[in-house]
């Protein structure tokens, strides 16, 4: 096999779970000396994430270590929030870029969660992966490359062959684009010369709503200047959370402050419309389509917590591509490509196949 990944768990955090997660997928792959090793760590790993490394390192014969730890975990066999865990995506040279060739599927970037700059990760490179770390505490988590821990905040692995990238946002929109007519600060009263609240639970789908109530949590102001179905599909827009509302002034709050003028439309964060989305984008893919092994960010706001239990976005893969080897983390900012460099989503599930670029054996 050209790729094989594993996840080790155990009660106690030690550094040799890397090295066992490497040596199962290094077995499943019949790779002796993988030529890159792709390393995920959960936070109980955290006091012995430098030793897990070099673990992973000796355990493979290789110093093309890169990888982070992580707020979640998950291969094709199971997923891990809350307990010391290693999870490892051995790759061979089919995967690694020859110097000076145009073979790049992506490049595999992780960020701590403030040091995302879309001009930074310029249009010419396609990024793919996710910010790590406590976002709201700004705490970042280690990251590594080369086989050791790296002080940069952020780490990059460019992968070689094709890269089939598929990415679900998870939000619905139930209102088309509307321009803000009444606001101060971050508090809406009218979009479209009228009233915000009354219209906004008018038109919220019923079944999202349960005796008059509605999870702000899940409401969200996206900002645009195009309608939402094209604004979904090419990643210009930008979400804001709703702090609260007055039923009395009709009016809502957001976590920033919104000019008259401004132009946006409202959405919802549900599973059912979170796991149709996914389901049939994936369902669109190639019938013909055998990826060697799948890299699959998910916003650790989706997940089992999410979907009452169960992490359908993580389901709905296996079922798609039965024994794909997959490797994946739970973040709290997602790194897709975009048309003029790279997109950073949140609330999203984006999932990257790749194939060699030659036939190899």
């Amino acid at each position: 096999m050209l790729a094989a990944s594993a996840l080790i768990h155990a009660p106690r955090a030690e550094a040799e779970l890397a090295a066992r997660a490497v040596e199962e997928a290094s077995r499943r792959a019949g790779l002796t000396r993988p030529a890159r090793v792709l390393l995920f760590l959960t936070p109980q790993m955290l006091p012995c994430a430098a030793a897990a490394v070099k673990a992973a390192a000796r355990a493979a014969q290789c110093l093309q270590v890169t990888g982070c730890v992580a707020p979640g975990i998950f291969s094709e066999s199971e997923w891990v929030l809350d307990a010391p865990a290693a999870a490892a995506l051995v790759l061979s040279d089919a995967f690694v870029p020859k110097s000076g060739s145009t073979d790049q599927a992506c490049t595999l970037t992780l960020l701590a969660p403030d040091m995302f700059r879309p001009d930074w990760l310029g249009p010419e490179t396609r990024h793919f992966g996710a910010l790590v770390g406590e976002a709201q505490l700004r705490a970042a988590y280690p990251l590594w490359s080369a086989g050791r821990i790296q002080t940069t905040r952020w780490v990059s692995e460019t992968l070689g062959g094709q890269a089939e990238i598929l990415v679900a946002p998870g939000i619905t929109p139930f209102t088309p684009l509307w321009r803000v007519t009444e606001a101060q600060n971050g508090e809406i009263a009218s979009c479209d010369h009228r009233p915000l609240w009354r219209n906004l639970l008018r038109l919220i789908p019923h079944e999202r709503v349960k005796n008059g109530a509605f999870s702000l949590q899940r409401l969200f102001a996206c900002i645009s200047e195009e309608e939402p179905e094209v604004a979904l599909a090419n990643g210009q827009y930008e979400m804001i959370a709703v702090l609260g509302t007055n039923s009395v002034a009709d009016t809502v709050t957001l976590a920033r402050r919104v000019e008259p003028g401004t132009r946006l439309f409202w959405a919802i964060r549900e599973p059912q419309g979170a796991e149709a989305e996914l389901r049939h984008k994936l369902q669109a893919l190639p019938e013909a389509l055998a990826p060697a092994f799948g890299l699959m960010v998910s916003c650790i706001g989706r997940g089992a917590g999410f979907y009452g239990g169960h992490d359908r976005d993580w389901q709905l893969v296996r079922e798609r591509f039965p024994g794909l080897p997959l490797l994946g983390i739970y973040g709290s900012g997602e790194v897709v490509p975009g048309g003029t460099g790279a997109r950073l989503l949140h609330y999203a599930a984006a999932l990257a196949l790749f194939t060699p670029s030659a036939p190899h054996v």
